[in-house]
């Protein structure tokens, strides 16, 4: 069987209906980009060109391409948009929604750090580094906030 690589982005400023959500590579090409049809709190993007490396992640801008879905795919241009930063990283052992041991399921959840709750951490992270099959991002948000 092949395996793929994905990545969770767990949110802590929820995006909103019609926000704008782009993935670009180290060469800000456009890996994916989504516009929203609800509020949610967590994101996963697996794909087969999802390859090792950075990424950069922006909230809104513009983007011109043929949208299906919210889905945008022969993306020609992206342009603007706030650049999201992120708390934590960690990476999800075993297969997603069914653990191995309760150790797995853990590690699937936002942990206190040092007694902090991440809500009030600042999301210093900009290099979104896709290094393993599993990344989850957590307090993913501005940069600023």
């Amino acid at each position: 069987s092949s395996k793929q690589n994905f990545m969770i982005l767990s949110f802590n400023t929820h995006p909103e209906e019609n926000d704008l959500i782009t993935l670009l590579d180290e060469k800000n090409n456009v890996v994916f980009s989504y516009k929203t049809d609800r509020t949610f709190t967590n994101l996963i993007y697996s794909s087969n060109t999802l390859e090792k490396g950075n990424y950069h992640l922006y909230k809104g801008g513009i983007v011109a391409g043929t949208e299906n879905n919210g889905f945008y795919a022969n993306i020609n241009s992206f342009s603007g948009g706030i650049q999201l930063g992120y708390v934590n990283k960690g990476v999800i052992n075993g297969m997603m929604g069914a653990p191995d041991n309760q150790g797995d399921m853990n590690n699937m959840m936002e942990r206190p750090e040092n007694g902090m709750m991440e809500s009030s951490k600042s999301a210093t992270n900009k290099e979104f580094t896709i290094d393993a099959i599993s990344n989850l991002f957590s307090g993913v948000r501005a940069l600023s906030e």
